[in-house]
């Protein structure tokens, strides 16, 4: 007993010893632990590839890591323990993967957001086993995110919002039982395979699964998850309706946003069921029907947003139960009653957005008691009436009204003038009249002002002045009269000035070169006169159009007064301006657009085009210009249209154009272009002019030959696909605010027609008034999108090809003033669009053809023709030559698809006559047809022999 005593005793003193060292030891580990944490994060701070802000993180500085350490927290009762790292917004950059995550195992938060890390989450984060938020947001992570995240088990905050991340969210997560906030927003999610692996999670109270590649079926756990109050669905792909229980197991919802997220069918009138809400975001969906009116028992509702939901029917009059109601957007639909008077009873609304409907009617009084509205758009509707004083007076805390595209009328009251705050002013395409109320130079936040197609009258009235922070003001298509406000250079801010189609009047003032922030500058088709200024301190601008004005004086020769690196259009056509044209604006870098016809300009074209250049229209017809094309036009290889016509150019056929396979107008029209196109350099190029649509080479002086050799490249013209093309137009220049649409002047169907704009599908080829000689060639039927063709005025000989009768689109034809011979080939009447036919003044002779279009032509279409016949002149043909003469339900082109061309045709023809009359010749000499009755199976009678031999013996007497 004593010895098993004496054992204990010995082994009590053991382990005491043995607790002592455990404790010395455990002393020393805890006494350690801060310098081996400071160590974890040096390490991983050096292996960042950027580090700003956390030059305290230093191993100089390793035993002050719970003190002077910079996003540090330290456990307030040991003071020794790493348990917070706050980096948000450091502008730290690199990868986790240098993170010792297992060195901080009482780590409970740790805050990354808004920095620019990248790469993917290393799985060790699982170790974390203590952490309660975690926030990665506004990073570049990619990759998936790891399971082992549900291990966090004390995890309530989880947010990698605004990062690259893809895949499938691991189900793991939605087993953390204590996490209240989850936002995966603003990433690559996509759907799982299935959507019942997720469990409810009891604590969520906020998720946001926004902007990510969801679809199709609505995430179902979410349903389950009863605590929700905020929920964000936007922009994903889901497809079909929204879930009804959503109704009724998320009551708690106070924010619910569906927003572009593919959702379909009618607007549940459930809706109500969420009386708890204060946000609704559910636009740009592809709901059906009517705004349930029931949405009007959510008392709560702040934020209502139906836009661009193809809602139809009435605006519900029950909005005006939502007294708390801030801001209604049902913008984009396709609502169709009045504006209810209800709305007038929402009077904390500040914003009130109900445009692109088709409301109409006029805008009730009631609307007057929203005086705190700061956004009211109502444009693009058709709301009539006028601007009552009384209505807008109230208005006195806008910021931004919208009125444009509507039917409003009268006069703006000058009360408009109260919107000291306005910064947004949109009245255009309405019928208001009157002038300007000059009350506008009270609104000094103005920043665009923009009355643009109206009747204002008047003139621009000096107040404007006082807008010193405008950037915007348009006053296009009006009838404003008076003179530009010489002190308009004192509005610094001015980026953009349209007063195009006026009646202003006087000069351009010279203070417009104080504009230095000037981008867009439209005066055109106003009375203006005088010079132009010099414009070398507008180094932003863009677009500049003084067309059709009365200015005259030369074109600043100074390079700079066009600024050498922002203009792209520069259009000054349509006034007197004379001179030369400097030779720098071949040089510009940006150009686009040049347009200086129909001035006086005279001199030669600009000699050098660099290589680089970005032009791809030229327009400077209607001046003098005299000399040779120069050749560095060939460095435009974006050139679209090329117009000189109406110069007096003095030049052999510019083949090399050619090159440009952009080109798709060249007009050379009443130059002095002589010389045969056979003999250019280059025109059996193959693919020479491949986009060309519009080619005038007419009133010049070229001749031989017509251009065989590069006809059949005109590419542009053939095959077109009307339904591609559509209402495109050739050579649109945009310049952002501003667009411009090149316009030529074409000799279409026996008048000059001015196209503003260009349809891509437009084609047309005038060689008229040359000397050209020689055969029309066969090949132009192969040019079957042509819509003109104008050989008039020439020495065309031979005959009218039958393959014109190819030209299916063609709608003016004239070969007039020739010396044509042969028929009118009947398959011209196959051609349905033609409406003007013009082949007078030649040799044609014959009967002209019936049918179609040829049953409208006049007699002024065929005259100064001898040998013609047939309607419509007056001149008959012979014998049953007009019945011989009409158009056939097949064309040649048809005939010869069921192997019966015309050729076989006119071959057996040919032989049947021979046969025919070798076996008339037979039977009137012997009067013995009965061989042949015998082959063909006929029975002939006897007296029907005797009635022949009776015919035969009087043609004997005769004779």
């Amino acid at each position: 007993m004593a010895t098993f005593e004496g054992i204990h005793c010995v082994l009590n003193h053991v382990l005491f010893h043995i607790l002592l060292v455990l404790m010395f030891l455990l002393s020393c580990k805890i006494t350690a632990s801060p310098t081996t944490k400071a160590e974890v994060l040096v390490k991983w701070k050096n292996s960042l590839l950027y580090t700003p802000f956390l030059n305290s993180w230093s191993l100089s500085n390793i035993h002050n890591l719970c003190s002077t350490w910079d996003a540090v927290v330290c456990d307030k009762t040991t003071n020794t323990t790493v348990s917070e790292i706050y980096l948000s917004g450091f502008n730290l950059s690199g990868t986790l993967h240098g993170f010792d995550f297992a060195s901080l195992p009482n780590l409970t938060h740790l805050d990354l957001n808004y920095n620019s890390f990248i790469g993917s989450i290393p799985p060790q984060i699982g170790s974390l086993s203590k952490l309660i938020f975690l926030d990665f947001g506004s990073n570049n992570f990619s990759g998936t995110v790891p399971y082992e995240i549900g291990h966090l088990r004390e995890l309530q905050y989880l947010s990698f919002y605004n990062n690259s991340f893809n895949g499938a969210i691991p189900y793991q997560l939605t087993s953390l039982p204590k996490v209240w906030y989850l936002d995966f927003g603003l990433n690559y999610f996509a759907s799982p395979p299935h959507w019942s692996d997720y469990s409810c999670m009891p604590s969520l109270t906020h998720l946001d699964l926004s902007y990510n590649s969801f679809t199709p079926e609505f995430p179902s756990f979410i349903l389950k998850c009863h605590n929700l109050s905020f929920l964000d669905l936007s922009l994903n792909y889901f497809n079909g309706t929204i879930p009804e229980s959503l109704y009724t197991n998320l009551a708690k919802l106070q924010y619910l946003n569906l927003t572009g997220c593919g959702m379909e069918g009618p607007l549940s009138s459930n809706l109500s069921k969420l009386s708890n809400l204060k946000e609704l975001g559910m636009g740009d969906n592809n709901f059906t029907g009517p705004i349930p009116m029931e949405i009007g028992f959510i008392a709560g509702l702040q934020i209502l947003d139906l836009r661009n939901i193809s809602a139809r029917g009435e605006i519900p009059s029950s909005l005006d139960q939502l007294m708390q109601l801030r801001h209604l957007d049902l913008g984009g639909n396709f609502l169709n009653s009045s504006i209810p008077l209800e709305l007038g009873s929402c009077i904390h609304l500040t914003c009130l957005d109900l445009s692109g409907n088709n409301l109409s009617g006029p805008l009730p009084f009631s609307l007057s008691n929203l005086t705190k509205l700061s956004e009211l758009g109502l444009s693009y509707n058709s709301i009539s009436g006028q601007l009552s004083a009384s209505l807008i007076s109230n208005w006195t805390e806008l910021i931004s009204l919208q009125l444009q595209q509507n039917l409003l009328t009268g006069k703006v009251p000058p009360e408009i003038g109260l919107f000291k705050k306005i910064q947004y002013l949109f009245l255009y395409s309405n019928e208001f009249s009157g002038p300007i109320p000059k009350e506008i130079g009270s609104m000094r936040e103005m920043i665009s002002l923009d009355f643009s197609e109206n009747n204002f009258s008047g003139t621009i009235p000096s107040t404007i002045l006082n807008l010193t922070n405008i950037e915007l003001i348009d006053l296009f298509m009006n009838e404003i009269t008076g003179t530009i406000p010489r002190e308009i250079g004192n509005l610094k801010s001015l980026f953009y000035f349209d007063v195009e189609k006026n009646n202003l009047e006087g000069e351009l003032p010279n203070s417009i070169a104080q504009l230095t922030g000037l981008k867009y500058f439209s005066v055109f088709s106003n009375n203006l006169s005088g010079s132009i200024f010099s414009f070398s301190r507008l180094a932003n601008l863009i677009f500049l159009d003084l067309s059709k004005n009365n200015l005259s004086g030369r074109i600043p020769i100074d390079c700079e007064t066009f600024n050498t690196s922002s203009l792209k259009i520069l259009n000054l056509s349509h006034n007197n301006l004379a001179g030369i044209i400097p030779q720098c604006l071949g040089t510009l870098p940006s150009l686009t657009v040049l347009d200086l016809h129909m001035n006086n300009l005279c001199g030669t074209l600009p000699r050098i085009f660099p290589k680089g250049n970005v032009l791809d229209t030229i327009k400077l017809n209607g001046n003098f210009l005299e000399g040779a094309l120069p050749k560095s036009l060939a460095h435009c290889t974006k050139l679209q249209v090329l117009d000189v016509g109406e110069n007096s150019i003095e030049d052999t056929f510019p083949s090399w154009l050619g090159l440009l396979q952009e080109l798709q107008v060249l007009i050379l029209r009443a130059n002095k272009f002589y010389g045969t196109f056979s003999n250019s350099s280059n025109i059996r190029d193959a693919h020479a002019f491949p986009k060309l649509r519009v080619f005038d080479v007419s009133n010049n002086y070229f001749s031989g030959s017509l251009p065989i050799s590069f006809l059949k490249n005109f590419q542009g013209m053939m095959n077109v696909n009307y339904t591609q093309t559509g209402l495109q137009y050739m050579s649109a220049n945009s310049s952002g605010y501003r667009s411009y649409f090149a316009s030529i002047v074409v000799n279409m169907k026996d008048q000059p027609v001015e196209l503003v704009k260009i349809l891509m599908t437009f084609t047309t080829i005038d060689l008229s008034n040359n000397l050209l000689e020689g055969e029309i060639p066969q090949i132009i039927g192969e040019i079957d999108s042509l819509k003109g063709l104008n050989l008039s005025h020439n020495r065309i000989s031979g005959t009218i090809p039958q393959t014109l009768g190819n030209l299916r689109n063609l709608e003016w034809l004239d070969l007039s003033w020739n010396q044509i011979r042969g028929e009118i080939p009947l398959a011209l009447t196959n051609l349905n669009f033609l409406s003007v036919l013009n082949v007078s003044q030649n040799q044609l002779e014959g009967a002209i053809p019936t049918g179609g279009q040829f049953n409208t032509f006049q007699n002024d279409s065929y005259g100064g023709n001898e040998m013609l016949c047939g309607f419509p002149l007056s001149k008959s043909c012979s014998g049953n030559e007009d019945n011989e003469r009409t158009s056939s339900s097949l064309t040649f082109e048809d005939e010869e698809t069921f192997g019966f061309g015309w050729k076989p045709v006119a071959v057996g023809y040919a032989c049947g006559v021979v046969v025919g009359v070798l076996l008339g010749c037979y039977f009137f000499y012997t009067g013995n047809p009965q061989w042949l009755a015998r082959f063909l199976g006929i029975r002939i009678s006897n007296k029907s022999v005797r009635k022949k031999n009776k015919r035969k013996n009087r043609v004997h007497a005769r004779s």
